[in-house]
């Protein structure tokens, strides 16, 4: 993520702006130093959790799902 803020801001980007469904406090806290706005919808503690976690219906996408996704296929 900061790779990205930094290459954004490098080509000239007017405004940074970052969201994502879940983090980390501290990840959130780094990011948050680096952008104009921030916004995440679920902020965890503790250090360590599972992306998982942060969803009630939670599954791996199959290979299948996921190349039919790109294809724009749902």
């Amino acid at each position: 993520m900061m790779a990205s803020i930094y290459m954004v801001k490098k080509m000239g980007a007017f405004k940074t702006v970052v969201a994502v469904p879940t983090a980390p406090l501290r990840s959130f806290e780094e990011v948050e130093t680096g952008v104009e706005e921030i916004y995440c919808a679920n902020i965890r503690q503790g250090p360590f959790f599972a992306v998982a976690d942060a969803y009630r219906h939670w599954y791996d996408l199959s290979l299948t799902e996921v190349i039919g996704f790109l294809k724009g296929r749902s």
